[in-house]
C-alpha cells in the first residue's frame, strides 16, 4: 500500500503544502499582496481541518484540493500578472508561450480561475449530499452555480 491509500494521506497533503507556503513566503516582491492572496488560503485549510470529519472527503477530492492550492500558491508567490510562465517554456521548450498562443498579456490568472473550476467542482459534488441531504436541486447543478458564482 502506498501513501495515496494511508489515512494519513490528507495530513501528510496539509505538511507538504504548509512546507511550500513557507519557502514561498521567501524572496516575494509584494508582502501585502501575498497576505491578502492567502486569506482564503487559511480559511479554506481551517474548514478542512474543522470538518474532516463531517465531510468524508477522498483521497482524490484532497489532490485535487492540492493540485489548485499549488496553483494558487505559485501565483500568490509572483502576484498573478507577473507569474514568469513565458520565461520558463522559453528556457524549457525553446519558444515564447505568450507569442505562439498570440497572447497580449499573462493569462495566468485566467488558468487558476479555470481550474478552481474545473478541480474544485469534485469535492463540492460529493460534499452537497452531506450539506443538503434533501436538495430539490440536483448536486451537479448545485456545482456548475457554485463555480460561476465564486470564480
Amino acid at each position: 500500500m502506498g501513501w495515496f491509500s494511508n489515512r494519513r494521506y490528507p495530513a501528510a497533503l496539509g505538511a507538504v503544502f504548509l512546507v511550500l507556503w513557507v519557502f514561498s513566503a521567501w524572496g516575494i516582491q509584494y508582502p501585502f499582496d501575498f497576505f491578502l492572496e492567502h486569506i482564503l488560503t487559511v480559511l479554506l485549510l481551517t474548514l478542512l481541518m474543522l470538518t474532516r470529519r463531517r465531510f468524508l472527503l477522498s483521497h482524490l477530492s484532497y489532490t485535487l484540493i492540492f493540485g489548485f492550492l499549488l496553483l494558487h500558491l505559485l501565483g500568490a508567490h509572483y502576484t498573478y500578472s507577473l507569474v514568469p510562465y513565458d520565461d520558463w517554456s522559453h528556457a524549457l521548450a525553446g519558444f515564447s508561450l505568450t507569442e505562439a498562443l498570440g497572447l497580449k498579456r499573462n493569462h495566468y490568472d485566467r488558468l487558476v480561475h479555470f481550474s478552481f473550476g474545473f478541480l474544485m467542482a469534485y469535492p463540492v459534488r460529493v460534499t452537497i449530499p452531506s450539506v443538503r441531504p434533501m436538495a430539490t436541486v440536483e448536486p451537479r447543478r448545485l456545482t456548475m452555480s457554485r463555480n460561476v458564482g465564486i470564480s
